[in-house]
């Protein structure tokens, strides 16, 4: 995953957490959709989602939320973290 030790750090710096899956879906070069799961200091693993349009230059907040066995438990959206993952995408955008 070194390709993507950028999202890495972004996930340790705005989120406190560890990533540990990174799914990265380009509906077309324009429309990204991604979805990460990491885990915080005191192990819990949490899901975070959006899409991104390169092209209207907008992020869709989708969800960002705690996980376990018995309940999931809604969190909110850090707008910096998701400025973030934005500027990563433009500086590696596909042609």
């Amino acid at each position: 995953m070194e390709k993507y030790q950028e999202i890495t750090k972004l996930t340790h710096d705005f989120l406190g957490g560890e990533l540990e899956k990174l799914f990265i879906e380009y509906d077309n070069p324009t429309f990204v959709h991604i979805q990460l799961i990491y885990k915080d200091d005191t192990e819990f693993q949490l899901d975070y989602e959006v899409d991104i349009d390169l092209k209207k230059q907008k992020v869709i907040f989708c969800k960002h939320e705690l996980t376990n066995p018995f309940e999931k438990t809604n969190l909110h959206r850090n707008k910096h973290f998701e400025q973030a993952l934005f500027d990563y995408l433009l500086k590696h955008k596909r042609a």
